[in-house]
């Protein structure tokens, strides 16, 4: 495929975010955020291809990270390259390392409740026993009634 077949094609799957001028990829992302392509037959990473594109050809053994930190980017401007080290660094300044950084709290796929509701559930009167039984079986919207009525105390 030509490199302004490739444009053209990258340009359909991307969302421009106004606010942070991310270009968001709206096709297929990876359990971590980062979008992916079929180019030639062979899967790559979208900001890798992006950064190919519309910038050069990243050097061997090279990273290619995000300004931005947002892995769904692939806006050419907010990608820099920079080795294994680079990107460990960066991870770390900006408090990203973990394995259950993108998965903790309200941002794990599986979450029911707010922060909130875990703050009123800890502060309720109830027994956790007594919180148990009541809120075995119940929709998260039961839930969140239950927890802010039982820190009004009612």
């Amino acid at each position: 495929m030509n490199e302004v077949k490739l444009k053209a094609r990258f340009h359909r799957n991307i969302e421009v975010d106004l606010s942070t001028h991310c270009w968001n990829w709206k096709k297929h992302r990876s359990k971590w955020g980062y979008g992916s392509i079929n180019v030639a037959g062979k899967i790559q990473l979208a900001h890798r291809v992006a950064y190919e594109l519309w910038k050069e050809k990243i050097p061997e053994g090279l990273c290619v990270l995000h300004h931005c930190d947002n892995p769904a980017c692939v806006n050419p401007q907010h990608l820099f390259t920079g080795t294994n080290l680079d990107n460990i660094k960066d991870k770390v300044s900006k408090n990203r390392q973990g394995r259950a950084y993108k998965n903790r709290g309200t941002y794990h796929p599986g979450a029911k409740l707010t922060e909130q509701d875990v703050l009123n559930i800890r502060a309720s009167s109830l027994p956790q026993s007594k919180l148990a039984e009541l809120l075995k079986d119940e929709d998260p919207n039961k839930l969140k009634q239950m927890a802010q009525a039982a820190m009004e105390g009612k």
